[in-house]
C-alpha cells in the first residue's frame, strides 16, 4: 500500500489538470516519461560502469554513446517534472524532441537508420497522443524533413530508403489518426456543452420545484388558546417530497368554534414531478378539507381524484388529522403513513395512533378508516415522515423506530413549550447521525394541549 502511495503521487498530475480528457492523458504521459528516464538512468550507469572494466568488450558501448544515453535520460527527467505541471503539453514536447536527438545521434554513430526512423515514427505518434493535432502536423513535417535529408546528406544503405518509406506510411496513418480523434475530441466537447446545458436544466428544475415546496409550507401556524402547535421540516435535496400544512376550518364568526387540521405528508420521489403532486394533493386536501372536513371522506375523494391523474409510480403517504377547537376530539385516518406518536402526561405513557390506508393516488377504490381520541391536557401529538426513522450515522445504520420511541418519550416527558421538546427531538436524531446529511426529507408537526396553570 505503501508503495502504491508513492507510485500514486509520483504520476500525479497538476491539480488544475481537470477533465475526463485531459487529466488520464497528463497522467500517461507522466508515466512513459518517468519510466523512460528511470529506465536510462540506470543504463547510463550501466553502461558507465561496463565501459571502465570491460572497454574492449563489443556490448561496450563505450563513453561517448553512454554519455549520450545519459543526456538522454536528463531530457526525460526534464518531459517528467514539465509534464506534471499545469502546461503538462510542455513536458510532451520535451519528451519528443529527446527521442529524436537521441535515436538522431545513435543512427549516426552506429549507422542505424531503421532506428531513426523508427523513432521518428515513435515522436510523430507522441505528438498525436500528447499535443493534438497541430502538434501531429509540426511533428509529421519535422518527421519527413529530418529522414530525408539523412537519406540526401548521409552515407546510407538501401536499408535507410526502405526504412524511409515505412516511415512516410506510419506518419501517413498517425495523421488519420490524429484527424479521427480531433474529430472525437469535437464530440466530446459538444457532448459536454449538451451535458453542461442539462445540468443547468436541471439545477433549474430543481430551484422551480424548491420555490413551489417553499410556497406550500405554512409561513407561520395558528395561534389557538388552549393549543400550542411546532412545525419542523428539512428536505434532503434542493427539492422535498415532503409538505405539510395546518389550518382552520371555522364554523361562524368566532375562530375557536371549528376545527384545526393538521395534514402531514410524504410525496413519492424528488424532483419536479413531486412538487407538481404535492401541490395537487395539497390543493385537493384544503379544498375537501373545507367542504367536509371528515378524515375519511377527504382522504376518499382526494384518493380518487389522484389515482386517476398521477403517474403510477408517484404516490403520498400521509396523515390527516381534524382537531375539534370545542370538545377536544381529534378524528384522523391516514394512508400508508407511520403512526403518530400520542404522549399522555398524566399517565406518563407513550402510544400510537394507528390508523391504516393505502398511499393515496394508488388505487382508486381505497377506503381510509376514521378513528378517533380525546385530547386531555397534557397531551402531545407528533407526527412524522419517514425521513426521521431512516436517518442514517456515518457507519450507515439506520436510526428506526425503537430508538425514535425512547428519544421522543424522553423529550415529551418534561412540561416544556412544545417548542422545545421538537427541539429536542431533533437534536436527538442528529447526535445518532453525528451530523450526516439527511438521508431523506424529514418533517414533523408537533401538536399539544398544555396542562391548565395552577
Amino acid at each position: 500500500m505503501v508503495g502504491h502511495g508513492l507510485l500514486a503521487r509520483l504520476i500525479r498530475p497538476a491539480r488544475s489538470v481537470t477533465g475526463a480528457y485531459e487529466r488520464p492523458r497528463a497522467r500517461t504521459l507522466i508515466s512513459i516519461a518517468l519510466a523512460l528516464a528511470v529506465l536510462l538512468s540506470v543504463s547510463a550507469v550501466m553502461s558507465y560502469i561496463t565501459s571502465a572494466v570491460a572497454p574492449m568488450s563489443p556490448t561496450t558501448l563505450g563513453y561517448p554513446l553512454s554519455t549520450l544515453v545519459l543526456v538522454t535520460a536528463i531530457g526525460f527527467w526534464a518531459a517528467y517534472a514539465l509534464a506534471k505541471r499545469p502546461r503538462y503539453r510542455i513536458g510532451a514536447w520535451v519528451m519528443i524532441l529527446t527521442i529524436i536527438g537521441f535515436l538522431a545521434a545513435f543512427s549516426v554513430a552506429r549507422d542505424a537508420g531503421a532506428s531513426l526512423m523508427a523513432g521518428l515514427a515513435m515522436a510523430a505518434l507522441a505528438a498525436t497522443i500528447f499535443v493534438g493535432l497541430r502538434g501531429t502536423l509540426w511533428m509529421a513535417g519535422l518527421a519527413i524533413a529530418v529522414g530525408f535529408s539523412f537519406i540526401l546528406f548521409i552515407p546510407h544503405t538501401q536499408d535507410w530508403i526502405y526504412s524511409f518509406g515505412v516511415l512516410v506510411v506510419i506518419v501517413a496513418l498517425t495523421l488519420l489518426l490524429s484527424l479521427m480523434r480531433e474529430d472525437d475530441l469535437r464530440q466530446l466537447e459538444r457532448l459536454r456543452e449538451l451535458e453542461s446545458l442539462e445540468t443547468d436544466r436541471l439545477r433549474s428544475e430543481a430551484t422551480l420545484a424548491r420555490t413551489v415546496q417553499m410556497a406550500m409550507i405554512p409561513s407561520h401556524l395558528p395561534e389557538l388558546d388552549g393549543i400550542d402547535l411546532a412545525a419542523y421540516s428539512e428536505p434532503a435535496k434542493e427539492a422535498s417530497g415532503d409538505f405539510y400544512d395546518v389550518f382552520l376550518v371555522e364554523e361562524g364568526e368566532d375562530p375557536l368554534i371549528g376545527s384545526l387540521v393538521i395534514m402531514v405528508c410524504d410525496v413519492a420521489g424528488k424532483g419536479m414531478a413531486s412538487a407538481l403532486v404535492a401541490a395537487a394533493a395539497r390543493s385537493a386536501l384544503r379544498s375537501e378539507a373545507e367542504r367536509d372536513a371528515s378524515p375519511s371522506s377527504v382522504l376518499e375523494r382526494v384518493n380518487r381524484q389522484l389515482a386517476g391523474s398521477i403517474p403510477s409510480r408517484l404516490f403520498v403517504t400521509m396523515f390527516f388529522g381534524v382537531l375539534d377547537l370545542t370538545t377536544g376530539v381529534l378524528r384522523f385516518a391516514s394512508g400508508g403513513h407511520p403512526h403518530p406518536y400520542l404522549w399522555s402526561q398524566s399517565s406518563g405513557t407513550l402510544t400510537t395512533l394507528v390508523s391504516d390506508g393505502l398511499p393515496i393516488g394508488i388505487v382508486a377504490d381505497a377506503d381510509y378508516p376514521e378513528h378517533e381520541v380525546h385530547l386531555e391536557p397534557g397531551e402531545v401529538v407528533v407526527a412524522y415522515t419517514d425521513g426521521l426513522v431512516e436517518a442514517l450515522d456515518g457507519q450507515r445504520e439506520i436510526y428506526g423506530f425503537d430508538r425514535l420511541a425512547v428519544d421522543v418519550e424522553a423529550a415529551l416527558a418534561h412540561p416544556r413549550p412544545i417548542e422545545e421538546r421538537l427541539d429536542a427531538i431533533i437534536s436527538a436524531m442528529v447526535a445518532f447521525t453525528g451530523g450526516e446529511p439527511p438521508a431523506d426529507d424529514i418533517t414533523i408537526v408537533a401538536v399539544a394541549r398544555p396542562e391548565a396553570s395552577s
